[in-house]
């Protein structure tokens, strides 16, 4: 038995020592999320509402290759968060998906979106409905599939899937979070 199997079971018996029902099946890792502690976006600062897969690396290759320039966004606005609306959420682990960023930024990823909608612009839909579910006054969304929003959404930052945040991409995303970010502290936040 490896050790992660002795200690779930050890947890098992105990909590059927202690009178809670028995896990039969182990959690997802989209359960795993749903109750591990997120820490939300910090009070007043912008949000980077984040796709990984046509964003972070070219198509589905995985490879992560545009992180640095995902840091060099998170270094040119230190007030903003990332919350990852990728698919990935679905599918990994909150401490899975921390270990894909280097550690010094770590502490900028804060949550992950709610489930899915359905309808036209869904994504567009679950990103509002977190906006609005977590006091969120600006955000930019930076996503590959502008068919998960609504024509003409005034904050989606469309990157070509087969660039990502690569081929020049990072710096519309920079200037769209300089002007959210200077009309942020115009107003006030």
């Amino acid at each position: 038995m490896s050790t992660i199997a002795a200690i779930a079971s050890g947890i098992s018996r105990l909590a059927a020592a202690l009178g809670f029902g028995v896990m039969t099946e182990p959690l997802s890792s989209s359960e795993l999320n749903s109750v591990a502690r997120w820490p939300g976006p910090r009070k007043d600062a912008v949000v980077l509402f984040l796709d990984f897969d046509g964003v972070l690396h070219p198509n589905q290759s995985e490879t992560f290759e545009y992180l640095p320039e995902l840091y060099r966004i998170l270094d040119a606005f230190p007030g903003t968060d990332v919350v990852i609306s990728s698919d990935w959420r679905h599918s990994a682990s909150h401490d899975y998906l921390l270990r894909l960023f280097d550690a010094p930024y770590r502490d900028r990823i804060r949550d992950i979106t709610g489930p899915e909608r359905n309808g036209r612009g869904p994504r567009q839909a679950e990103i509002e409905a977190y906006a609005a579910a977590n006091g969120i006054r600006y955000w930019i969304a930076v996503d590959d599939d502008a068919g998960l929003f609504l024509p003409e959404c005034p904050w989606l930052c469309h990157v070509p899937r087969a660039e990502g945040l690569g081929h020049g991409n990072v710096e519309r995303v920079i200037a769209a979070l300089g002007h959210l970010s200077g009309a942020a502290e115009r107003i006030g936040r």
